[in-house]
């Protein structure tokens, strides 16, 4: 009998295929632009995406293609009521700029020199679950 163990060895990123039309470039630039505007929606039915990609000059064969074309390289994601962006534009939603972090930290307040203050700590350190001691009620 053989046995195996597998170790986590933390999230590896996927590279993501780069856009390979110009149509699909210029679909994807207009999207990430409606997705910084915080007056724009981010979900788009099939027919708002093909009109979007219209509205840039393409013709309806083309539109079509583009939106088919970023839904394959694993840009726009099929929801309940349309479409949405997998991923944030460089400079995240709304144009404010988001920050750079791991998803392996987070600020919080820990137990130190200075009691009280907020420190990177890993997640695995971040009690989850009901807060232990007296609540702000008890006497």
């Amino acid at each position: 009998m053989t046995s195996l163990v597998l170790k986590p060895t933390g999230n590896v990123p996927m590279p993501r295929a780069a856009p390979t039309g110009k149509r699909q470039k210029k679909l994807l630039a207009e999207l990430e632009r409606r997705t910084r505007d915080p007056s724009c929606a981010r979900l788009w039915t099939e027919g708002e995406l093909r009109e979007i990609a219209r509205s840039l000059g393409m013709h309806k064969n083309s539109a079509r293609d583009a939106v088919l074309g970023l839904r394959q390289l694993g840009y726009l994601v099929a929801s309940v009521g349309g479409s949405y962006l997998t991923h944030l534009p460089p400079f995240g939603i709304n144009g404010t700029e988001r920050p750079n972090r791991t998803e392996s930290t987070i600020s919080v307040p820990v137990r130190g020199p200075k009691t009280g203050t907020k420190a990177q700590a890993s997640l695995d350190a971040v009690p989850f679950g009901p807060a232990v001691g007296p609540g702000p009620d008890a006497p």
